[in-house]
């Protein structure tokens, strides 16, 4: 099951929460990132779901999907949502990410 999937969510209502990011959090994110990514090997059996909003301004969706291609697992996921930003789940994307999650974690139990 590998794939690509693009989700529409116009029309979601926004769930405003104010959240403040430090730098400090930001790095530290950063780190573990070029660390997964440094390694020669990126194989595992478990299931992976990975989800970005093409709006992000953050971090650009080609690092998810250069992780995705890098990725090996018999079963992975890669969904870009567009117009999501990179909070996902505070923005206006959040009832399609939480949907999203939860028809692809009730599809492998």
């Amino acid at each position: 099951r590998r794939h690509t999937r693009y989700i529409s969510v116009t029309g979601v209502q926004t769930c405003a929460l104010p959240i403040s990011v430090s730098p400090r959090y930001v790095m530290r994110i950063a780190g573990a990132i070029a660390r997964l990514m440094s390694r020669r090997s990126l194989a595992t059996n478990a299931s992976v779901q990975i989800l970005h909003g093409d709006g992000d301004k953050v971090l650009s969706p080609v690092g998810s999907r250069f992780l995705y291609h890098r990725l090996r697992s018999p079963d992975k996921s890669l969904v870009i949502l567009p117009g999501a930003n990179h909070t996902l789940i505070w923005d206006q994307s959040s009832r399609a990410v939480f949907t999203v999650m939860s028809n692809w974690i009730a599809g492998r139990i």
